[in-house]
Formats: C-alpha cells, structure tokens, sequence
C-alpha cells in the first residue's frame, strides 16, 4: 500500500515538473520573438487611431491601400534601406482610412496593435501599426535602417486566422 502510495506522488510530481518547464520555454521563445526591433506600446497605438500623423517622420505601407497589413513611420534622421515597404504621403483622411480598414479586418483575439520601432542599439527610431507584430530591424550603417516585412507571431490567434482564410 505504501509503495503504491510513493509511485502516484512520484507520477504527479513528474507532470508538475513537466508543465513547469513546457511553460517556462513558451515564455522564453515568445519573449525572443517579440522582441526583435519591435516595442509595443498603447500611446503609439493610440497615435494612430486618433490620425495623428507625425511631422517629422516618413511614412511606409506593406500592403495594399485602403487596407495595408502593416504601417511604419521612420524618423527623418534615418534612411530606410529596403525595395519591400511602399512610401506613401497620406493626409490625415487617408490615415483614417487606413487605419479603419485594418481595425475592421480583426477577428476575435486578433487585434492591430502599434509600437515603437527599435534599432539594434536600442534607440527608437519609429512607430509601427499593424496585426503582425514580429520583425527584424537592423542598421548597416549610420543613419541607416533596415526593415524587414512584419510576420504574424507564430502561433496567434491571427496566424492561425490567416492560415484558415488562405484555404
């Protein structure tokens, strides 16, 4: 009865242990892939429903207008060195719109949130918008930035969402 006793503790104890540490690497995996350039942040998000557009920063799309997947606005003591983002010149009508669009295209836990670009030395060099809140910004020289297309986060409830609508 005993030895029967010590063998059901020892099982659940190996399934505790076993939790904790499937929990703990999601955590380190997740908290890795966030944090490659990209800063969330509800003031930025809030910047951009408002329409709100920033005098000294330019402005890029990826995507398609009125609904573009994702939106940067790249301060204007930096370059941006990349053929993927498309430059655009919006007026606050347009913005809206844009901003509209994007909202409209969120289902269930798949929101559009905003954030502030970060360089590899850690220095802000712009905002962000959009539902795909995973990229890599690098600076291969001075002044210069590099941005990659933003990606879903694996495993979101908008990767999953989009994976379901391009069946």
């Amino acid at each position: 009865m005993k030895n029967k006793k010590i063998r059901v503790n020892l099982s659940r104890s190996w399934v505790l242990c076993l939790f904790c540490a499937l929990f703990l690497t999601a955590c380190v995996v997740n908290a890795g892939v966030s944090s490659r350039g990209l800063q969330h942040s509800l003031e930025v998000e809030d910047i951009f429903q408002k329409g709100t557009l920033l005098a000294d920063h330019t402005y890029y799309m990826q995507g398609t207008y009125p609904g573009p997947e994702t939106i940067i606005a790249l301060s204007n003591a930096f370059q941006l060195q990349s053929r993927l983002w498309e430059k655009v010149d919006w007026t606050k009508k347009e913005m809206d719109t844009a901003v509209f669009w994007m909202q409209n295209s969120e289902m269930g836990f798949c929101s559009t949130d905003g954030g502030y670009l970060v360089a590899p030395d850690g220095q802000r060099v712009g905002v962000w918008y959009s539902q795909r809140d995973v990229s890599v910004i690098k600076q291969p020289a001075a002044g210069v930035i590099e941005i990659y297309p933003f990606e879903f986060q694996p495993g979101s409830p908008c990767q999953r969402q989009f994976l379901i609508d391009q069946r």
